[in-house]
């Protein structure tokens, strides 16, 4: 998990379509002969936040405690996202596409944004799967049946 500011994901649909394992899947893998863990990937979000915390010129920024039990969360609740979508998320924050921060971040806003985040991501997703099974229909419906005689 890179510095997401150099993430070239832009939309939700790219993000939930690249080439990388989830936040669960990253913690079973094993790298350099060990398993990667939970941990490890917990430290990964870790990172981001405190560059976001850092970033975002807040008067009152999220404490070391705070930020930490934030990456626990998301881990916990959020083990379906990939790298790629919380990389597109803090983004976005960045961007301010969540609303004004009144110059405070908290736990409080990050999940209630990673909520919406993630529900417009489900949203998607299952729009797509609901295209997909129109077009199987729509072809089943011109395959030529055989009589029954």
């Amino acid at each position: 998990m890179n510095n997401y500011l150099n993430n070239k994901i832009k939309t939700i649909d790219q993000a939930r379509k690249a080439k990388v394992p989830t936040l669960a899947a990253m913690s079973r893998t094993v790298h350099n002969g060990r398993a990667f863990g939970k941990e490890e990937v917990v430290r990964q979000i870790v990172k981001w936040l405190i560059e976001l915390n850092e970033m975002m010129d807040l008067n009152k920024p999220m404490t070391n405690a705070q930020i930490l039990m934030t990456a626990q969360m998301i881990m916990e609740d959020y083990y379906y996202l990939k790298s790629t979508d919380l990389a597109l998320f803090f983004t976005r924050i960045i961007k301010g596409e969540f609303g004004e921060m009144y110059e405070s971040l908290s736990i409080t806003k990050i999940m209630s944004w990673l909520a919406l985040y993630s529900e417009e991501r489900m949203n998607m997703g299952a729009q797509e799967s609901h295209m997909k099974h129109d077009k199987i229909v729509s072809r089943e419906s011109w395959v030529p049946r055989k009589s029954e005689h």
